[in-house]
This record gives C-alpha cells, structure tokens and sequence, in this order.
C-alpha cells in the first residue's frame, strides 16, 4: 500500500531532485533590470501607490507576515515590496492566486 502522507512522501523524492541554481538566469536577469529599470513615479510620496508600497516595506521588519486582496495592488506587492532581498525564511506572502477567489478580501 502507498503511502498518501505528503511529508514523507516528499521526503523520499527530495534525495532524487537535483538542485538547478539557474545562475545564467539570474544574471541575465539581473543585466535586463539594470538597463531598463522599471518606472516607479511616486516612491517618495506615501500618497501614491508605489510609495505607500513603499512605506509600508520600509515600516516592516523580516519577522512581517503580508497579506494581499486580488487586484492591481496585488501586482504592485509582489512587484516592488522587495520580497527577493528580504527572503531569510521567516518573511512570509499570500496572495489569492488561482484559488478562485477574485472578488474577496481578508
């Protein structure tokens, strides 16, 4: 008989997945973001939408747990909060996704 437990399933399969760091990637990655920086009018200012992102990133510690209602402002989290510099395994997002729950909020 299988064994269903997620946990030890995944335990098993763990050893067999070879890790792929991806590091061309990354670079190239990190070359096109240098030479076409994403526009962000209003990062100073608390009043516009980047800048409140902004603030309220800047207000939080790594320990922050952020939560997201569906929408533009949901693009404008994972976008510009800075979750890829502040990833240390405590700071944790969650967003709706594909959970079929447009239209609801926490």
């Amino acid at each position: 008989m299988a064994d269903a437990n997620p946990g030890s399933s995944l335990a098993q399969l763990l050893p067999q997945v070879q890790p792929t760091l991806r590091e061309d990637w990354h670079a190239r990655i990190a070359q096109l973001k240098a030479e076409r920086p994403m526009p962000l009018p209003g990062l100073d200012d608390p009043r516009s939408h980047y800048g409140l992102v902004q603030a309220v990133a800047d207000a939080l510690d790594d320990s922050a747990f952020v939560a997201t209602d569906v929408g533009q402002h949901q693009m404008w989290a994972a976008q510009y909060f800075g979750f890829d510099a502040r990833l240390d395994g405590r700071q944790e997002t969650r967003r709706s996704g594909a959970r079929r729950a447009s239209g609801t909020g926490c």
